[in-house]
């Protein structure tokens, strides 16, 4: 009796615990990106030879980075400082190229300190990557707000520290496999399931926060949805459950041509279908 009492109360401890310190994560990332707008300085852009390229490893240290398709031959890299409190901090920006891999690090001169103690203030990033390349691309995300919004790649690997993660739309040209891992903070996907499509494998996992998928389907394609959590939830149309420690699969009746595997430690799944979206 007394080890299902000891039970109960390690998993309201830690269950407490891990929706408190999620939501301060979520506040002062909040905080530091909704700021992020600047109203009075111009924008600066860089740009990067991006012929050849078949690898891209984006590396940012604090930034509300958006990837998106670009229409130019080269890798642009625009950003606008914050109107206020950034205490003349420049951004830099550092590209190697090694043969067909290109690295670029975003980073700045101040340091960045944890929670309230954080001096810097995230720029607004957009990278622009040129329509006909078809990289790989991994990103390094190690605090602010990432969003992907239909740049055309090859694969996509995304790997957050403090940070929202946010896939609006993928490219369609050659993309079949999305990884997404996040140390705190939530990750959103809104994935698309119709002929034409070619993402057929997407794996997503959080230790502390929330992982929402939605899925715009037709009404012949299905998929499969292998889903685990430790301390949390999990929600799909009727089905709910939440505690501690499950694990199980799901598959459509219609055809499966896509595999969604997601975990979180702490926290969330919720999952959203939308059939004869296209």
């Amino acid at each position: 009796m007394m080890s299902n009492v000891k039970k109960l109360f390690i998993f309201l401890f830690s269950l407490v615990f891990g929706v408190i310190f999620a939501m301060a994560v979520s506040l002062a990332v909040a905080y530091f990106s909704d700021h992020a707008v600047a109203a009075s300085a111009p924008p600066e852009s860089s740009s990067i030879e991006a012929d050849g390229v078949e690898h891209i490893q984006l590396t940012v240290e604090l930034g509300k980075v958006r990837v998106v398709p670009g229409d130019d031959k080269e890798i642009t890299i625009e950003y606008q400082y914050p109107p206020e409190g950034f205490l003349d901090n420049q951004l830099r920006i550092v590209s190697d190229r090694d043969g067909s891999d290109l690295s670029i690090r975003i980073s700045s001169k101040q340091k960045m300190y944890f929670f309230s103690l954080i001096k810097d203030k995230a720029c607004d990033i957009t990278v622009s990557i040129p329509r006909d390349l078809l990289p790989a691309l991994s990103i390094k995300m190690q605090a602010g707000t990432l969003t992907i919004d239909n740049p055309e790649l090859k694969s996509l690997d995304i790997d957050g520290d403090i940070a929202e993660i946010s896939i609006v739309k993928l490219g369609t040209a050659a993309l079949e496999e999305v990884t997404v891992n996040n140390n705190i903070g939530n990750i959103t996907a809104y994935l698309d399931n119709f002929s034409g499509q070619t993402v057929k494998d997407f794996t997503a996992s959080v230790n502390i926060g929330t992982v929402e998928l939605h899925l715009r389907l037709d009404e012949k394609r299905g998929y499969r949805l292998d889903y685990a959590y430790n301390i949390g939830s999990f929600e799909r149309k009727e089905e709910r459950s939440f505690g501690v420690g499950k694990s199980a699969s799901y598959e459509t009746e219609e055809e499966q041509s896509a595999l969604y595997q997601i975990k979180t430690d702490i926290g969330g799944i919720r999952v959203y279908e939308d059939r004869g979206a296209a």
